[in-house]
């Protein structure tokens, strides 16, 4: 198995297991009355091969199109996958499409269809990468799941605040019923409830707020950021109360890696742009 075909079978795992508008804006009212005016702009981490650093950009709407390792001071050998983005006319996320960083053909495409106020269909298709030629270009029309490789139906249902709270395994035969995989729940301060005792939240902004997108790709619309009850790790925090340096905590079995990369546990150091002064601190 190639480098590469380990790679997108990884964010097949990662996507699948946790699988809009720039200012945030709900879906639940923030406990502080502090609207996030802030963009992720840029991911910096330490990986096996040295620093990656990963840019995001936005289009026109505010929705991030891409989230992709910058190639300057890359090794060739470097493992990693690129992240591009589609929307719809009315700018829900339609299509993610995952390729391996020296390549513009997707190993991986995810199509989002939103067949009810309240319910998500994604479609998740994987493409034999020992077979280039087969695989589509991240310019193309999205394919068919016929297409693929492989493929996998799940749903996704949301409450009424608009947050993903259970997930779907739905079968390929559609005179089977489909099955509940997960379930997510959410207290009173807009934080989803834990089950790991060995983490809690800090009173700051998570990160994903600044975008819709990034809380539904990662399925958490935490208002605060899950942090380690035993302080081994300190987040740094901007003036605007979100993290610019945060821990990767790879061990947490309640949440996936933040912005979807595994950096080993260490730390994630995150840019933002902000445009409008900041509101209140010092919660």
């Amino acid at each position: 198995m190639s480098t590469l075909t380990r790679l997108v079978l990884s964010a097949v795992i990662v996507i699948f297991v946790l699988s809009s508008c720039r200012k945030y804006s709900g879906p639940v009212p923030n406990p502080y009355h502090h609207d996030t005016i802030c963009q992720v702009t840029a991911l910096d981490l330490t990986g096996l091969y040295g620093p990656l650093h990963y840019a995001v950009t936005y289009n026109g709407h505010g929705n991030p199109i891409s989230l992709l390792v910058a190639m300057d001071s890359l090794s060739p050998y470097a493992p990693g996958l690129n992240y591009y983005y589609r929307y719809d006319s009315l700018n829900r996320l339609t299509d993610q499409l995952v390729t391996g960083l020296h390549d513009t053909r997707v190993g991986y495409w995810q199509k989002y269809v939103y067949a009810q106020p309240d319910f998500i269909i994604d479609t998740a298709m994987t493409f034999n990468v020992e077979d280039p030629a087969s695989l589509p270009d991240v310019s193309a029309p999205a394919p068919n799941a016929a297409q693929a490789y492989y493929y996998n139906i799940a749903g996704y249902t949301l409450d009424s605040y608009g947050r993903v709270i259970k997930g779907w395994n739905i079968p390929q035969d559609p005179s089977q019923p489909q099955t509940l995989a997960w379930t997510r729940s959410y207290d009173a301060n807009g934080d989803r409830i834990l089950s790991n005792p060995g983490y809690t939240y800090d009173n700051k902004i998570n990160p994903y707020l600044t975008n819709r997108v990034w809380q539904f790709l990662f399925v958490d619309y935490s208002i605060h950021n899950a942090i380690r009850t035993d302080s081994s790790y300190t987040n740094v925090y901007n003036a605007y109360g979100l993290p610019v340096d945060m821990q990767n905590l790879a061990d947490f079995n309640d949440f996936g890696y933040p912005f979807g990369i595994n950096n080993l546990g260490l730390g994630i150091q995150i840019t933002y742009a902000c445009s409008m002064p900041k509101g209140p601190v010092g919660y």
